[in-house]
C-alpha cells in the first residue's frame, strides 16, 4: 500500500504509470484533438451496438428463435 503524502513522481513510478502527455502548446493541442476523436468512436460505437442488440433481442425468442406476432 502505498502512504498518502508521497510525490507524484513516486507513486505514478510504483504504480507504472506514464506520462505520455506533450509538453509543447502545439502538441499538446494535437494530442487532445486525438484524444477527444478516440472518445467520440468510441461512444458513437457503443451507441451503434447498444441500439443494434436491443433490436435484435426484441426481434428473437429467449433462444434465439424469431417470434411470430408481437
Amino acid at each position: 500500500m502505498l502512504s498518502p503524502g508521497l510525490p507524484v513522481q513516486v507513486r505514478d513510478h510504483a504504480l507504472g504509470m506514464k506520462d505520455d502527455v506533450p509538453k509543447s502548446d502545439v502538441n499538446k493541442e494535437f494530442y487532445t484533438q486525438n484524444v477527444e476523436k478516440e472518445v467520440r468512436n468510441a461512444i458513437v460505437y457503443q451507441l451503434y451496438w447498444s441500439q443494434n442488440y436491443n433490436i435484435i433481442k426484441r426481434r428473437k425468442g429467449p433462444i434465439g428463435i424469431a417470434r411470430t406476432g408481437k
